[in-house]
């Protein structure tokens, strides 16, 4: 476990592959948390939604065996969770070997725990949401990329001083280019990599431009370019969120590590054709649409009682602080 908490720590929870049962050797460690603010957030109306703990920066992935750690206050958490958020409703059903709980604060977790089944309803639309993004999210990332190693190499026939409207045809053609404009001068205007261009800017402007955009992508999007635009890993979690919101919808609650963890494992692996993958993702969603609407499920969450339980937790929480300060 994790030996830099925050302050205040209700539970420290292992969580990614681990807790799915997708483990390899090359993966790190992840733990979600979740605190109580102290005093003087509560007071001064400063509670912070997260706080972290990691060896690493946004630059790289955690390598195998270093760890990263999320935590949540409280009041963050149960919008997460109210709201059918993935990481927040997956917590909830992590087997006790893979939760922590402070001696001081664990009792909040376990009252949590107790009441998870009136914190999923039919209404998890976080789910669909998901597995529909990460489905489509870093393969649109390597296509992108894909497209502006095309876009330099199109104008490499051209010196830097030449405008860049003597390439734009090409530049097109390789589909770097996401939208045009004419300017209220009457300049016709290219966007690419985020950014507009100027038909009169020079090529050389233009391609250093893009190759910065290049570099800010990152290890995954560069796995997606040269995997013919796939990332396996995202589309795993897709199929892995898809899986999860069925049992959901049909027994209220998800088992780790998952039944369907060896599927998830090759399709991360890259052993699983696209086609198979989007069969798979296609059925699931088609199958939870139908299970949607037979589950016994409770339409939503009762808001109001969790806003309550969170007014009590803190409440008492406050109270032994400034009996505390008082001494």
């Amino acid at each position: 476990m994790n030996t830099s908490r925050p302050k205040n720590l209700i539970c420290e929870i292992k969580f990614g592959s681990h807790l799915y049962g997708t483990a390899t050797e090359a993966s790190d460690e992840d733990y979600l948390g979740i605190f109580l603010p102290t005093l003087e957030e509560i007071l001064l109306g400063r509670i912070p939604k997260t706080a972290n703990s990691s060896p690493k920066d946004d630059s790289r992935k955690n390598e195998a065996g270093e760890l990263d750690a999320t935590y949540y206050s409280l009041h963050h958490f149960l919008r997460l969770a109210t709201q059918g958020q993935t990481g927040a409703i997956d917590m909830l059903f992590a087997p006790e070997t893979m939760v922590y709980k402070s001696p001081e604060y664990g009792w909040v977790w376990d009252r949590i725990v107790e009441n998870r089944s009136s914190l999923v309803s039919k209404q998890m639309n976080a789910f669909v949401g998901y597995a529909r993004g990460q489905a489509a999210k870093y393969s649109l990332k390597g296509d992108r990329l894909n497209a502006l190693r095309t876009a330099i190499r199109s104008m490499s026939v051209h010196e830097d001083d030449v405008p860049f409207k003597m390439t734009v045809d090409a530049v097109k053609f390789s589909q770097a280019i996401q939208d045009e404009r004419r300017n209220p001068q009457g300049i016709m205007e290219y966007q690419i990599g985020g950014k507009w261009f100027g038909e009169s800017t020079s090529i050389g402007n233009v391609r250093a431009s893009i190759q910065n955009s290049i570099k800010r992508y990152g290890n995954r999007a560069n796995a997606a370019a040269s995997a013919e635009g796939h990332d396996w890993k995202a589309l795993s979690h897709a199929v892995r969120v898809s899986k999860e919101l069925i049992e959901l919808l049909t027994y209220g609650r998800i088992n780790f590590p998952l039944a369907d963890a060896p599927l998830l494992l090759d399709i991360k692996q890259g052993r699983v054709p696209m086609e198979r993958v989007q069969e798979i993702l296609d059925s699931d969603l088609a199958f939870v649409e139908v299970q949607a609407a037979q589950s016994h499920l409770p339409e939503k969450v009762d808001n109001k009682w969790w806003d309550a339980f969170l007014v009590e937790i803190v409440s008492e929480h406050l109270s032994n602080e400034i009996v505390r300060v008082m001494k």
